[in-house]
């Protein structure tokens, strides 16, 4: 769900050595729905799920990067190509941020999803915002203020070209600190049309 504190939570998840986390939400749009989109992210995950063995030699971990790059048809590809340059070849854990109530609502692409969860043996955890009020703010902050964790991640990203790695995990810092912290003006009918969306998102997840 929007405004859950998944963000936080995945990248706090992606700051452990040995885990492998894609942040951007790599297979969540919306606008894709068709089943040929969803057999798409299916094997988007099946090939998250079946990284190289440890003891492979960079270039073949180098390749599964390249090829989960190159299957990323949904958007956010800089974000996604940042995530996984920051995997390491001894990571034992390898996972996503995802809405998927949102998005698998093809009858054999859930059936898919629920296969491929066994075979590869994937934990779910699923996060619910019990304060609906707080988590339209942040809805309204991601959709209409521009101060969303993707802005951030965004900016953090763009710095990355030109510093260190230690640099650009600062300017992810400070990014994300500022849009916590930034005041917003709001507009009480955007508002609620953020607390509709809020209220949508926990039907979809309750189904």
């Amino acid at each position: 769900e929007s405004g859950s504190g998944s963000s936080w939570l995945a990248a706090t998840l992606a700051a452990h050595p040995r885990v492998c986390l894609v942040l951007f939400e790599p297979i969540d749009n919306s606008s894709l729905t068709s089943a040929a989109d969803h057999a798409s992210r299916l094997q988007w995950l099946e090939l998250l799920w079946s990284p190289p063995p440890v003891t492979s030699p960079p270039a073949q971990w180098a390749n599964w990067r390249r090829r989960l790059v190159a299957a990323s048809r949904f958007g956010q590809v800089p974000l996604i190509r940042d995530s996984l340059e920051r995997c390491a070849a001894d990571s034992r854990a390898f996972g996503l941020k995802a809405r998927l109530s949102r998005l698998l609502t093809h009858a054999q692409a859930v059936t898919g999803l629920r296969e491929l969860l066994a075979r590869k043996r994937v934990r779910v955890l699923r996060l619910e915002r019990k304060n609906r009020i707080k988590q339209a703010l942040a809805e309204y902050r991601r959709l209409y203020a521009g101060l969303g964790h993707f802005k951030a991640s965004a900016v953090a990203a763009s710095a990355s070209s030109s510093s260190s790695a230690a640099a650009s995990s600062s300017s992810a810092a400070a990014a994300s600190a500022k849009v916590a912290t930034t005041a917003v003006r709001v507009d009480l009918k955007r508002f609620r049309q953020s607390v509709a969306a809020v209220e949508r998102s926990h039907r979809l997840a309750s189904k």
